[in-house]
């Protein structure tokens, strides 16, 4: 694999996608069948913090924040963009694509359709496989508080843990990425498995959208 694996982020949305590298770049498609490409600077240049959990956290909020700009650049372009069929079908397929995408420039191919619909459309890096593992180690953090603890203070520690499933999930799913742990690959399965709900497979057109968002971010 080359060394491109950790340059490179996306998210989906039911009309493109959006891929954060040197800078932000989100591509979706038109009405009239072209390809609108917007980019923005992404700060630091998508560079996290080194400290762990810490680290899982900013990369958290930063996913939050482009989604929002996107999410705002998607209504400014509201007029252009090709609203035609089932919103969440669109977005799992956009989601695939996304995966697709990135795997294929993480494995050094030229980015081509055809080359892209030959990987998978699960990919270890991705958001779902962090909030599936965020959400079963928070329920297990709270599950082991005492019944009798006042409320108050319940609150309090529930969502502390909640902070801190979400840091260590981003750790977790880092080492099983980056071939460090298989314990970590093992406890973070649940989460790829969860990625067969929320992508599926894109056309060519799709994949063309987020092939010229990775063109732009890179």
């Amino acid at each position: 694999m080359s060394n491109n694996i950790t340059t490179v982020g996306g998210q989906a949305f039911p009309m493109g996608v959006l891929m954060r590298g040197k800078r932000n770049a989100a591509a979706f498609k038109k009405a009239d069948g072209g390809i609108y490409v917007k980019t923005w600077d992404n700060q630091n240049g998508g560079q996290l913090p080194k400290t762990p959990v810490v680290r899982g956290l900013a990369a958290i909020g930063k996913a939050v924040i482009d989604g929002a700009s996107t999410t705002a650049q998607l209504i400014k372009s509201g007029k252009e963009a090709d609203k035609k069929g089932p919103y969440i079908t669109k977005l799992r397929k956009y989601h695939g694509a996304e995966h697709k995408t990135i795997a294929c420039y993480e494995q050094g191919q030229e980015l081509t359709v055809e080359n892209v619909k030959q990987h998978s459309r699960i990919h270890p890096r991705c958001g779902t496989s962090v909030a599936v593992t965020a959400v079963l180690a928070q329920s297990l953090m709270t599950a082991a508080l005492p019944k009798s603890m006042e409320p108050r203070k319940r609150e309090n520690l529930e969502l502390a843990a909640m902070v801190l499933a979400m840091g260590l999930s981003y750790e977790l799913n880092r080492k099983a990425w980056r071939g460090e742990s298989k314990l970590a690959e093992k406890l973070t399965a649940p989460g790829r498995w969860a990625q067969k709900l929320t992508t599926a497979e894109p056309d060519d057109e799709m994949i063309s959208c987020a092939i010229a968002a990775l063109e732009a971010a890179k």
